[in-house]
Parts: C-alpha cells; sequence; structure tokens
C-alpha cells in the first residue's frame, strides 16, 4: 500500500512540473492572451464557486452514505467479498472527492498569495537571469492551477456520477425483490 502511495505521489509530482513546465512555454512563447484567466478576480470568483460546487457534492454525498451502507448489507445477491469491494471503491470515490476540495482550497490560498506577491519587489528575489519575467512566471503559475482545476470539476463530477449509479443500482435491485 505504501509502494502505491509513492508511485501516485510521483506521477501527480510529475504532473505538475510538466504542466508548470508548459505553462511557462505557453507563456513565453505564444501570443495567447492568457491575462482573462490569470486576471484576481476572475480566478477568485471561479475557485470560489467551484469551492462551493465540490462542498455541495461533499454534502451529497455525506448524505447518502448511510443508504448507501444500508443498501449494501441489505442485497442478497452479492457475496461479503462483493459487499467489501463495493465499499471500498465508495470509499475511494469518497477521498477523491475530498482531495479535489482540498486542492480547491490550495488554489484559493495560492491565488491569494500570488496577488500579494503580484504587485511586491522583493529584493532577495532576482529574476532576472531567470528564464520568464516576474509577471510570466505568475501568469504561469495561474494558468496551470487553472488546468488542474478544470480536471478536478471533471474528477468531482465523474466521482457523484459514481457513487449516485451506485446508489440507483441498489434501488433498482430493492425494487426488483
Amino acid at each position: 500500500m505504501m509502494k502505491k502511495n509513492k508511485l501516485s505521489t510521483v506521477y501527480i509530482l510529475i504532473i505538475f512540473i510538466v504542466l508548470f513546465i508548459s505553462s511557462c512555454l505557453l507563456i513565453k512563447y505564444t501570443n495567447i492572451n492568457i491575462k482573462v484567466i490569470s486576471d484576481n478576480p476572475f480566478l477568485f470568483t471561479y475557485l470560489g464557486i467551484f469551492l462551493g460546487f465540490a462542498l455541495t457534492i461533499f454534502t451529497f454525498i455525506v448524505s447518502m452514505v448511510d443508504k448507501i451502507k444500508e443498501a449494501i448489507e441489505n442485497d442478497r445477491s452479492k457475496t461479503r467479498e462483493q459487499k467489501e469491494d463495493t465499499e471500498s471503491n465508495i470509499l475511494s470515490f469518497y477521498s477523491e472527492i475530498k482531495d479535489d476540495i482540498f486542492l480547491i482550497f490550495y488554489f484559493f490560498v495560492i491565488v491569494t498569495i500570488l496577488s500579494l506577491f503580484e504587485n511586491i519587489d522583493i529584493p532577495l528575489i532576482k529574476l532576472d537571469q531567470f528564464f520568464l519575467s516576474k509577471t510570466q512566471l505568475i501568469d504561469s503559475i495561474k494558468l496551470g492551477m487553472f488546468i488542474l482545476s478544470l480536471y478536478a470539476i471533471y474528477d468531482l463530477t465523474s466521482s457523484a456520477f459514481k457513487i449516485s449509479e451506485a446508489t440507483g443500482i441498489f434501488k433498482k435491485e430493492d425494487k426488483a425483490s
């Protein structure tokens, strides 16, 4: 189990690095008007609405957990192993949603910090010899967070539908019996 967690952490780190490098290259070498996406009011609104959406889905799922567990226990057509597997899958979806919510919250905090540093010059940090200017670096980070948050929206929605489908399947079986 620990090996799997380390491997998934490495994959996530690689995705972050590739996305950051891609964002830097897009900002540096294309004429894409990224200001619409990297604008602080837009990102605050976008992330705030998305965080609310994520918490709503989380509340929806928490309210269904007891019904799901009861439906799993009452289903006589499944073996104990199948029931445990189903419960494990549902807990996995629940964990994904929790991770997505924390990711969005961290993005919200990072956008707040970046908006503070955007107009402040820190004398100890010199970006003159760096590949990107300070503004381009901040825009690259914001673009990367925007893209990752789009994936988080997909993941949240997918998890909610999977849990909802699992509940629907149990309700159909209950009606058939």
